[in-house]
């Protein structure tokens, strides 16, 4: 049966300690911090005497959380984008997930429930650099099928008290704490579309809204979009989000001869060219069998996960994270790129990718689009421009007869693209660097303000897997810990911000251009 999701409509309390905005991945790990009660067998005996004296002493008084999003349910958007591009599997192996006490969680739902047949031997257990850590024996490297996360995820959501308020935030206006209140502090009240919760009161906001930016279209795509951007007529470039309706597009072209180039050099644009040939395979009837081609600057990069190992490697990540917390907003940006590499892909995704090549569904071309224009029958003739860096002096270039264009680029960092975080600076300002806030080293928006930021948008003060669920989590621990949610899992009172290898650092032991 699907999970049953509570979305509340009515209520008689609009005041809440925490308001969450966003029911993705971040929103739902900011959740369990903030709310999912601890399990004894994994806590210090000090840390078990410090949360039964506090449950004591507040009587296990609870904060009043809320949620609010667009979707109807947790993770509704994810779902989405399953579907798009037929994903069966995570890249992330079943140890990362939202839950904030429990790595074995999701394995463990996974046993109860008799799935454990969902769960993808992929060789992730087999990696060298990551023997010794996590036990690979037990499965938690094993990737877990999307319908296994998504319905772990939901069940997790279902326990954890909050109120679910489907909308859209309009926007956060504050208001300064009463003289007569001294202890409460400010309360922001949040806007929404929502007719029943037209306005929202609460004593901190965390913005969970995923990555935010621009998506990255080459020079000569825009200029055939712009030249084309009427209504009657259909520009054949779409985005991979729109994959569906490319796909028919396509089909319903008189003389199609179904070719479909897809650009970019990561795993969304290797799914994308795999659920193009799939579909296109399903449609036996017609005589045209299609043909995609997947065009990338560079050749393919293949790796298991996004980052190298050594940023959740239990025995180094800490090391990692917190040279990356010593360097400059300069240097970490720069750490961004270089440590996530521009894209890459997962073996099980190469080797399907080179077995459809053997199979001629696909065709490979390296470079750069460097000009496209239409002919008369509605097609597109792509140019491709390759170079070489062992040769500066080799070029090339090759044209290519298309259909359609799908773009899979990826995402330009703008945190002004999102109109919520626009609106979140022009009240608050802060300083950016390469389309990334610069926000506090608790992950606030601002020193003076009790709004936080988790995931793409906190990679310069969280590190380059703040968008994944390990990062996110990471993260939302941070977030707790500042709200005072967990204060008790802590030996002393000192910042939990405070690297744990300062007193072994300094200038000369961090380096920018540190690499595997």
């Amino acid at each position: 049966p699907e999970p049953m999701i509570q979305i509340t409509f009515t209520l008689k309390m609009k005041s809440y300690d925490v308001c969450i905005i966003g029911s993705g991945p971040a929103g739902l790990a900011a959740l369990s911090a903030i709310r999912e009660d601890y399990s004894i067998d994994m806590l210090t005996h000090t840390q078990i005497q410090r949360a039964s004296s506090l449950i004591r002493k507040n009587k296990k008084k609870q904060k009043r959380i809320c949620v609010i999003d667009p979707s109807p349910q947790w993770l509704d958007q994810l779902e989405k984008n399953f579907k798009t591009l037929d994903i069966t599997f995570l890249r992330s192996p079943s140890v990362a997930h939202c839950s904030y006490f429990d790595e074995n969680a999701l394995l463990a739902y996974a046993i109860h429930e008799g799935r454990d047949d969902e769960l993808l031997e992929s060789g992730c257990s087999n990696i060298k650099s990551l023997k010794g850590t996590i036990k690979p024996d037990v499965g938690l490297w094993k990737l877990p099928s999307t319908k296994l996360f998504l319905d772990f995820s939901r069940s997790m959501a279902e326990f954890l008290q909050h109120d679910y308020i489907q909308g859209r935030v309009l926007g956060i206006e504050k208001s300064e704490k009463d003289d007569d209140d001294s202890d409460e502090g400010p309360t922001y009240h949040i806007s929404t579309d929502n007719n029943y919760h037209n306005t929202i009161s609460a004593k901190a906001v965390i913005l969970a809204t995923g990555s935010v930016g621009q998506p990255i279209i080459p020079k000569a795509l825009k200029r055939i979009s712009s030249e084309r951007n009427q209504p009657e007529m259909e520009t054949p470039i779409f985005h991979w989000t729109d994959l569906d309706h490319a796909i028919d597009t396509v089909d319903k072209m008189e003389n199609s001869k179904r070719r479909i180039m897809v650009v970019g050099g990561g795993l969304t644009a290797v799914q994308t060219a795999q659920k193009i040939v799939r579909t296109f395979k399903q449609k036996s009837e017609v005589s045209v069998p299609g043909l995609v081609t997947l065009c990338s600057r560079k050749k393919l990069v293949e790796r298991h996960f996004d980052i190298p190992v050594k940023w959740f490697d239990e025995r180094e990540a800490n090391l990692h994270q917190s040279q990356f917390f010593h360097e400059t907003v300069q240097e970490r940006l720069k750490a961004l790129w270089v440590t996530r590499g521009g894209g890459t892909v997962p073996p099980i995704y190469h080797h399907k990718l080179q077995r459809m090549e053997k199979a001629g569904q696909v065709k490979r071309q390296i470079g750069d689009v460097s000009e496209v224009n239409e002919n008369e029958d509605g097609s597109l003739s792509v140019t491709i421009h390759s170079t070489s860096t062992k040769d500066p002096e080799w070029k090339q270039e090759k044209e290519i007869e298309v259909d359609a264009i799908v773009l899979a680029c990826g995402l330009q960092p703008d945190f002004l693209a999102h109109p919520l975080v626009q609106k979140i600076q022009n009240q608050w300002p802060v300083e950016s660097e390469g389309g990334f806030p610069l926000i506090s080293e608790d992950l606030r928006w601002t020193e003076d303000e009790n709004i936080y930021v988790l995931g793409g948008l906190a990679s310069l003060a969280v590190g380059p897997d703040a968008a994944n669920l390990m990062g996110i989590s990471r993260a939302a621990e941070t977030v707790a810990t500042a709200l005072n949610s967990k204060r008790w899992l802590w030996e002393d009172e000192s910042n939990v911000l405070s690297n744990s290898y300062a007193a072994f650092l300094d200038e000369s032991d961090v380096s920018s251009d540190e690499e595997e």
